[in-house]
Order: C-alpha cells, then sequence, then structure tokens
C-alpha cells in the first residue's frame, strides 16, 4: 500500500509557489540577461554574487531574470584561454563556484599541438610569432600566448553553469531568492521611456519591469526586436560564421595523458581552396573529447554541407587517434551532443573588449561571444566595473565609463 504524502510537507494553494512567469512579470524591477551563452551565464553569475552579497548586508538587490532566448550557446574550442585582462578576473569569479585549489594557478605558454604527418607537433606559428595560412574565420583561434587552470574551460563552465541553473530552477530560490530562469520567454521588444529601458518586452504583449539589461544572445538578432532607437547592426563588418561543436563520450577513455589542444587538416572536398581544421581537446581524463568546425555564411544555411562537414571531422580524428589508441576513435564513441549555432563566431573586425550601447537605450549593455572566451570575460568585466558589480577582481579594468559608453554608441548608432 503506497504512503499518502505527509500534510506537513502540502503547501496549500495559498502557499503554492508563483509560476515563473508571474514572477518574472511582478511590478518590481529585475536585472535582466538575455540569452545562454558564456558571455550569459557569467553575467549572471556577476549578479548572482552580488545580489547575495546585499542581501547578507541586508540591502536591496533587485530581483534576477534569465531569459535564454535563443537558447544559442557553445563551448569553448579550446581547454585554456587567450591571455588578457579577461584571465584573473575570470579565475576570481570562477573561485566563487569552484574551490582555488581545483581551479589551480593560471599557468602561461601555448600547448596547442597539430596533427600532421602522422604525428603531434608544436603549432607552426610559436616560432614565427606570426598565425599564418588561415581562413578568416579561424584565424581567430590559434594565440601566440594562452592561460590555462588545472581544470579545463569545458570542465569549470559546465560546472558553473549546472551550480547556477539548479539554483534558479528551485522553487525556493525563485521566490525567496529573487532568481527566475523563464525558459519560454521569448523577447520581442523593449519599453524604452526618455532614453532609458523600463522593460523587457516578452512575445504577447507582456513585459517585465528592468532595471538593468545585458544582451547576450546573438548580435544579429537584436537589430529585429521592437522599441529601440534605429542604430546600425552590430554584425555589420564582423562577417560571422557559423560553428558546429560535437562533444562525444569515450568507453574505453582516449589517450588521458594528452592535455593540450588539438588541431588537424580536414579532407578537402572538391572546389574547396582553403584548407579548413577541425579543433578540440579531451576531458573528464579522456571520457569525454570536445570538437569545433567553423562553416561560412552559405554553408551554414545548407543542411547537407552540416552534415558533411561532421563527416569531414569524424574521419580526421580517426586518423588522428589510429595508432596511438586501442580501439577506434569511431567505435570508442558511446554517446555525442552535436550543436549547430549559425552567425555566432566573427571573423572580421576589431576584437570587442568592452559592452556594446546603443544611444538613446540607457540601461542595455550587449556582449557576446563572437570573439572567442577571453574577449567575453573582458565584456562582462568591463560591464560589472561600469555597473558597480565588482565581485571579481577588475585587475586592469578600472574604466571611465562615460567616455566607454560614448566611443561605443558612435559605433553603433546611426548617423
Amino acid at each position: 500500500m503506497s504512503k499518502k504524502p505527509s500534510s506537513k510537507n502540502q503547501k496549500s494553494k495559498s502557499q503554492a509557489p508563483k509560476p515563473v512567469r508571474e514572477l518574472a512579470l511582478s511590478p518590481e524591477p529585475k536585472k535582466v540577461v538575455i540569452g545562454d551563452g558564456q558571455a550569459a551565464w557569467m553575467a549572471v553569475a556577476v549578479l548572482v554574487l552580488a545580489r547575495k552579497k546585499a542581501l547578507m548586508q541586508g540591502l536591496q538587490f533587485d530581483p534576477i531574470v534569465w531569459l535564454p532566448q535563443s537558447a544559442t550557446r557553445f563551448n569553448s574550442p579550446f581547454p585554456g584561454m587567450e591571455i588578457g585582462t579577461g584571465n584573473e578576473w575570470f579565475k576570481s569569479l570562477a573561485s566563487h563556484f569552484i574551490d582555488a585549489e581545483v581551479l589551480g594557478p593560471v599557468a602561461t605558454g601555448n600547448g596547442l599541438r597539430e596533427f600532421r604527418n602522422k604525428s603531434f607537433r608544436p603549432a607552426p606559428w610559436l616560432k614565427s610569432g606570426q598565425v599564418e595560412d588561415f581562413w578568416d574565420a579561424e584565424s581567430r583561434f590559434p594565440v601566440i600566448s594562452e592561460a590555462v587552470f588545472s581544470k579545463n574551460l569545458f570542465e569549470i563552465e559546465e560546472t558553473i553553469r549546472a551550480e547556477l541553473i539548479q539554483a534558479f530552477d528551485s522553487q525556493e530560490s525563485s521566490e525567496g531568492l529573487g532568481l527566475i530562469r523563464w525558459e519560454s520567454g521569448l523577447v520581442s521588444g523593449f519599453r524604452v521611456e526618455a532614453g532609458q529601458v523600463t522593460g523587457v518586452e516578452i512575445g504577447g504583449g507582456a513585459v517585465i519591469p528592468s532595471s538593468e539589461v545585458v544582451f547576450a544572445d546573438r548580435w544579429a538578432t537584436l537589430s529585429g526586436m521592437s522599441g529601440l532607437p534605429k542604430f546600425a547592426s552590430l554584425n555589420r563588418k564582423r562577417e560571422p560564421v557559423g560553428l558546429l561543436q560535437v562533444v562525444f563520450t569515450h568507453e574505453p577513455a582516449m589517450n588521458a595523458e594528452i592535455a593540450e589542444g588539438l588541431f588537424t587538416a580536414l579532407h578537402r572536398d572538391p572546389g574547396e581552396e582553403i584548407e579548413r581544421h577541425v579543433w578540440g581537446y579531451l576531458v573528464d581524463s579522456g571520457r569525454k573529447s570536445v570538437w569545433s568546425v567553423l562553416l561560412s555564411a552559405d554553408e551554414s544555411s545548407d543542411n547537407h554541407q552540416v552534415g558533411r562537414k561532421l563527416k569531414r571531422m569524424k574521419q580526421a580524428l580517426e586518423k588522428v587517434f589510429q595508432e596511438s589508441h586501442p580501439v577506434s576513435f569511431e567505435k570508442s564513441v558511446i554517446a555525442e551532443s552535436l550543436r549547430f549555432e549559425e552567425a555566432v563566431v566573427n571573423s572580421q573586425g576589431e576584437v570587442v573588449r568592452q559592452p556594446l550601447k546603443i544611444s538613446g537605450a540607457a540601461g542595455l549593455s550587449v556582449v557576446g561571444d563572437g570573439y572567442g572566451f577571453e574577449a567575453s570575460c573582458a565584456q562582462v568585466a568591463a560591464w560589472s566595473v561600469q555597473a558597480g558589480l565588482e565581485v571579481a577582481a577588475s585587475v586592469g579594468l578600472v574604466l571611465d565609463a562615460g567616455s566607454v559608453t560614448d566611443t561605443v554608441s558612435e559605433q553603433v548608432a546611426l548617423s
């Protein structure tokens, strides 16, 4: 006989948790983050830590609404990140979620290895100091020097994302801690009053009152949203391309001793003039691996081409590991998680290291992942300083917020 649930565990209707929609649309202003990628979860993490600190001190801090929107996201194509001002800031942020001893010190160097002629060798540009002979989009990937932690970026990202999502999914968090993740809340526009963004419009006419908004979804989608002053496309002169990324699960584990990032050339299809590559690394002691291939805008819109690049990726990886692993790469795969994102890696334009602003829309900051993980860190770090949310180290990020806003606004506002 099944037991009846205890009455003390049953909530009355008056005590039942409020639906996420009702919480998000309640009258008090919210801090809203739009997006699900790296810049998005870092912005969410900053806000969560700032709210926790404020509440512990008995201070007011607006509830946080996280809208995944298009759910566009991908993991870092490399185990480490480019050297830059974002390194120490990211370690400081991550240490709030992962023990500092587990993260380890930030080591610098370059462990990227190319597989060519049946062997791994240091990346050719390490001697010359010049990254050459790559397709424009791929030229964003190679770096002269990188920062690495004891754990690779995939493991760090997934650990923090899981902890954040668990906190937002908790009914107690939604109501008591003011953490609201609304999966189905799709943004259609913004409410702007006297040059200030005061609300985020959800399809169907509902509005989330907002005190601050961070847009961290694909930049191309922002121009199609209502309510904002006219501005030039944020993708203008950036030529974004697509990313095909696969996370493989292996049994038996792959070469656990390989901790470096790896890359190798793909077989060229008829008519291809540019050599293309697959980039990746092993995680979880070789029980998983993460591999990425970039696709041009034309290829991204052709499902046949996406499938073809996936086939070429697997063929290349079979060659890479055929002599160093007792089981073929293909036979070692017991599961695979495929993600294809269109127009997410910028192949042109100067790297953006600060949040973009739109003239006449104060309170809206635009960040993204199109220029790599370190650039995403720099953008979110700069935003956190401008917003007075310095919950992580701000080494090298002492900014004149006014001048930054003015300069960036000129870049994106229509003349």
